[in-house]
């Protein structure tokens, strides 16, 4: 059976043909400033006609049908809680390296096992180096130790994402709340929020063309078109997953930790979707 298109090239959007032209042809006899096309900057995504291909929209579904298979794997398993937290502690420590970290497996183990039944003079969540070596766990390195605690916090907001998903309604100050969380994570003590410096013009090159992020004045314009997005597209999670991504990516609109932001948005999305199958096979 044959598949009835829904992707018309006649209605692509005038930034995505210019896209097509990337790069434009070199004017010798115009300034590179001056030249058309010569810059390409991100637009709001509620007010643009999103168009997929048929191809894009079966890889997608291909996907959602073996991450929701695997999900249902994991959630009909009797060890649904260590399976949960072996996945989302992995990808903790992948988030880790994607900010130049070193993060440690077993260290995070450890981590959990320690948080989980402290001594009675210790806090919650204040497991220090001295602890671990008394597993005989010798010249531990701090800067892999800090990296393994924050994997383990990165873990423990996924699981709490996949227990409880998104809120219903995402606002502009719930996406700065979550990412002033992931950034006292990895970067205690630094300011989070927007980013607050502007990209200075790079000079062009003959015949290239120029990408331009938005300024900071207007990244709180890109953050409510970001939460109006979340909030109305229709889109599958997967996809509607990775235009986010491209958006914070594209506007540049944190300074740093876009990519746990990011990956902690997706898992709340793909849970608010009904994707996720941990707890309805469990």
């Amino acid at each position: 059976m044959g598949l009835k298109t829904s992707f018309d090239r006649s209605e692509l959007p005038q930034d995505l043909a210019a896209i097509t032209h990337f790069p434009p042809v070199s004017d010798h006899l115009t300034p590179p400033a001056q030249q058309a096309n010569s810059h390409y900057t991100p637009f709001p995504l509620t007010t643009r006609k999103i168009i997929l291909s048929d191809e894009t929209l079966g890889e997608a579904a291909r996907f959602e049908m073996l991450a929701s298979r695997y999900d249902c794997i994991i959630g009909s398993s009797p060890y649904i809680n260590s399976l949960v937290r072996i996945v989302s502690r992995i990808n903790g420590i992948f988030l880790a390296a994607r900010e130049g970290k070193q993060a440690s497996y077993q260290l995070c183990c450890y981590n959990d096992f320690l948080n989980e039944s402290p001594p009675p003079t210790t806090n919650k969540g204040t497991v220090g180096i001295s602890r671990l070596e008394s597993f005989g766990l010798n010249e531990i390195n701090r800067d892999v130790f800090n990296a393994s605690r924050c994997a383990c916090q990165m873990a423990n907001i996924e699981t709490k994402l996949l227990d409880s998903g998104l809120p219903s309604t995402i606002t502009p100050s719930f996406i700065l709340s979550l990412h002033s969380t992931l950034s006292a994570i990895y970067s205690p003590g630094v300011s989070a929020g927007l980013r607050n410096h502007d990209f200075s013009a790079p000079r062009p090159i003959q015949g290239e063309s120029i990408y331009r992020p938005p300024s900071p004045l207007e990244l709180p314009v890109f953050l409510k078109d970001l939460a109006a997005f979340i909030n109305d597209s229709k889109l599958s999670p997967s996809i509607k997953g990775a235009l986010v991504h491209y958006q914070t990516e594209a506007t540049k609109m944190f300074s740093s930790h876009t990519e746990q932001l990011n990956c902690a948005l997706l898992i709340g999305l793909w849970q608010n979707a009904g994707k996720s199958s941990f707890a309805e096979c469990g």
